[in-house]
């Protein structure tokens, strides 16, 4: 970790980006003001986009990188959570489909293959922003499905899936390439479950 393909990159990841309270401005590591434009990243995985990051070729990623690098982009990465990382005992996943690409890593554990795209990431001089989201990232072998659109009216269900990312988290909340995690995205969603008289009491 740590390693940039250019040396001057290297200073910007000594820390993770910060807030300055008295400009309300970003600041990377070496006290520079930072505007950074994010674009959902995905790639095209036989005919089909795919926005999932443990689906990724790691040539065509490279290919991508070097283009952001140029343009001066930087990539937003969607579902990180508890179903993509760890078990449905919240313990770290193991990797179940092993990356494509003539440099993809051999994997042991699902969180490796994330590794590897932050460390590429990074090696072109980007920063990630993460999408880490309490629906789509549920394990749906851990809760039933009547569950899946009722967080909000069983706490401890809302609970397990926040310990699950709590974890997850812990372990990324230092990586310097990440900007920042954008938590809970879709994280209620009542429209499929109107007719649930639970829901209509606690919230009509």
């Amino acid at each position: 970790k740590g390693a940039t393909l250019r040396a001057e990159d290297a200073p910007q990841y000594r820390h993770p980006l910060r807030l300055d309270e008295k400009t309300g401005q970003v600041l990377d590591a070496t006290g520079t003001i930072r505007h950074l434009f994010f674009t959902v990243y995905g790639q095209k995985v036989d005919g089909q986009w795919a926005l999932h990051w443990d689906r990724f070729d790691s040539d065509r990623l490279e290919h991508d990188l070097a283009l952001m690098e140029k343009s001066g982009v930087h990539p937003y990465l969607r579902s990180l959570g508890w179903q993509t990382l760890l078990d449905a005992d919240g313990n770290w996943k193991r990797c179940e489909n092993q990356p494509t690409g003539t440099s993809a890593p051999t994997a042991q554990y699902a969180y490796e293959v994330l590794d590897y795209f932050l460390d590429r990431c990074q090696a072109h001089g980007r920063f990630v922003m993460i999408e880490c989201d309490f629906f789509w990232g549920a394990n749906w072998d851990a809760i039933p499905a009547p569950y899946h659109t009722r967080y909000y009216l069983y706490p401890e269900v809302a609970e397990a899936s926040a310990l699950a990312h709590r974890r997850i988290l812990s372990r990324y909340r230092e990586r310097a390439v990440i900007a920042g995690f954008m938590m809970g995205e879709e994280d209620i969603i009542m429209n499929q479950d109107l007719g649930n008289p639970h829901l209509r009491a606690e919230f009509s």
